[in-house]
């Protein structure tokens, strides 16, 4: 089933500033927190989190919106496309994994991330997200 695109909308930034969005990256529940940064921005991910930023862009000023997990269980995400950076926050082993269409595994990454966004990964194949206890 295809979706129908999404209508543009304004999306404030933390900065205090908001611009034009031709697309609406989301998630379904919602992430604990969303927040959007320029690109070379670090932000911090908290301890318990699985940070995930996911690329933005109006046609003039490239963003990041990066949603904030904590919850266990599965999301479905939309409009999530380009090259893409994550960090695994949670403790105990748990792992972040991400799936296709059809619900087959892309990859897995396990707990214990040093505080640093690891490479970029490939968002355009990717329809869901999971956050679970059980390692990779």
């Amino acid at each position: 089933m295809e979706m129908a695109a999404a209508a543009p909308v304004v999306v404030p930034a933390e900065s205090g500033y908001g611009v034009l969005k031709d697309y609406n990256p989301r998630t379904s529940p919602t992430a604990a927190q969303i927040r959007e940064y320029q690109p070379d921005t670090q932000p911090v991910c908290s301890p318990g989190y699985v940070c995930q930023k996911v690329p933005m862009w109006d046609g003039t000023n490239p963003e990041m919106r990066e949603f904030w997990f904590y919850d266990y269980g599965l999301y479905s995400v939309y409009q999530w496309t380009g090259i893409g950076r994550y960090l695994n926050r949670q403790t105990g082993g748990a792992s972040y994994r991400t799936y296709d269409s059809a619900g087959r595994q892309i990859y897995c990454t396990g707990s214990g991330s040093d505080g640093y966004y690891g490479g970029g990964n490939n968002l355009d194949p990717v329809y869901y997200v999971r956050l679970s206890a059980t390692p990779c």
